[in-house]
């Protein structure tokens, strides 16, 4: 839906508005889903909060969806998958190394 949208606002400004208003909410998604990342001290250390929206905003955007999958042929399943690897590389804190549990010896 986003693509076709924005095609038809680059010809019809009663579009512009629509595609705009489409964009922000789109972008407002992603601060909320970092800031909620953010309270849970889930976000990686070395990004700040607004390159991390910067990020989430643009690897989720429409037109890498219409680059991978229409244009080169990704199905589906490559695409869920390497969104959410490179998501989940590019925004989150690496799993914290479990430490191994001392066993007791039984008596």
């Amino acid at each position: 839906m986003f693509a076709v949208v924005q095609s038809a606002a680059a010809v019809d400004p009663d579009l512009q508005s629509l595609a705009h208003t489409a964009e922000s909410r789109r972008r407002t998604g992603a601060r909320s889903v970092i800031g909620a990342l953010q309270a849970i001290d889930g976000l990686r250390a070395d990004l700040s909060f607004d390159d991390a929206v910067d990020v989430l905003w643009t690897l989720n955007s429409p037109e890498v969806f219409q680059l991978l999958v229409r244009r080169s042929g990704w199905s589906l399943d490559r695409y869920e998958v390497w969104l959410a690897g490179t998501l989940q590389g590019q925004l989150l804190n690496p799993p914290k190394a479990m430490k191994p549990t001392r066993r007791h010896p039984a008596h």
